[in-house]
């Protein structure tokens, strides 16, 4: 009798124990200390729906981000487009909770190609380009594609990935670099300082967050994503990440995404 409930036992389906404690990533637009301001009241709600700690882990390019993810050393990631794509590819226990809505109250954002104000024709005078890292949508994805059509091989010119749109933004205002690009965002946050656009892309999917399915319950994951699509508006208005709300995930919008991207890109986005 022993020897049969031992056996049943080990055909019992495992399940993912539910953990005190979440870890939670994203990677900086500014620095490491903004990186945590704007996103701490946003996983102060969650920790209150949850009843459990929500910890901050802090890493310096989406590639880190998606590998610690895939480790399991992150148990929720707010990502970009290419890098959710990114790890839609190499990792298949991921749930999409929500897409944060931007500014304008849609679930989609742009980049944005500028120079220097005085720079008369920026694109004929590229000397260096300033990029966020090269999993960033914004980076070498949407400064490819735009050069692209005007007949520019971005191969063809020296660029840095910096590490942060602040910093992108904040180097070419220095003259340190005469081309950047960073979320419309930022752009807009700096271009007083002396930035013009040169190129603005289309539409982009929204970020993201996601749910890593081998470290999360299913209880908690549904828990987050209807506490999120709900969220009181007093609630909301204290948010920094996620003030302007959440949606559904609609998968058809990346999928539309990445039927627009460049082998090249693909390439580098899957290696």
């Amino acid at each position: 009798m022993r020897r049969l409930l031992i056996i049943l036992f080990l055909f019992v389906p495992l399940t993912i124990l539910s953990k005190e404690q979440y870890i939670y990533s994203a990677v900086s637009l500014g620095n490491h200390e903004s990186t945590i301001a704007q996103h701490k009241p946003l996983l102060d709600y969650i920790s209150d729906r949850l009843n459990k700690k929500i910890k901050i882990a802090y890493y310096e390019n989406h590639r880190e981000l998606v590998e610690m993810f895939i480790k399991k050393d992150v148990d929720i990631a707010y990502l970009g487009p290419v890098p959710f794509i990114a790890l839609k590819r190499k990792y298949i226990n991921f749930e999409p909770l929500v897409l944060v809505k931007e500014k304008d109250g849609n679930s989609s954002y742009r980049c944005v190609l500028f120079a220097p104000i005085d720079e008369s024709d920026p694109l004929k005078k590229i000397k260096n380009i300033a990029m966020t890292n090269p999993l960033s949508t914004c980076g070498y994805t949407f400064v490819y594609s735009a050069l692209k059509k005007e007949g520019i091989d971005l191969e063809s010119i020296p660029y840095s990935y910096i590490g942060n749109h602040e910093e992108v933004a904040k180097k070419v205002i220095a003259g340190l670099y005469n081309v950047g690009a960073t979320k419309e965002d930022i752009f807009e946050k700096y271009k007083n300082l002396g930035l013009k656009s040169v190129i603005i892309s289309d539409e982009l999917p929204a970020f993201i967050i996601v749910a890593n399915k081998k470290t999360m319950t299913q209880n908690d994951i549904n828990l987050i994503r209807n506490s999120l699509l709900n969220i009181p508006k007093d609630k909301l208005s204290i948010l920094k990440t996620g003030k302007y709300g959440f949606d559904r995930y609609d998968e058809s919008k990346y999928i539309n995404f990445e039927k627009l991207l460049d082998n090249n890109i693909l390439k580098r986005i899957y290696e």
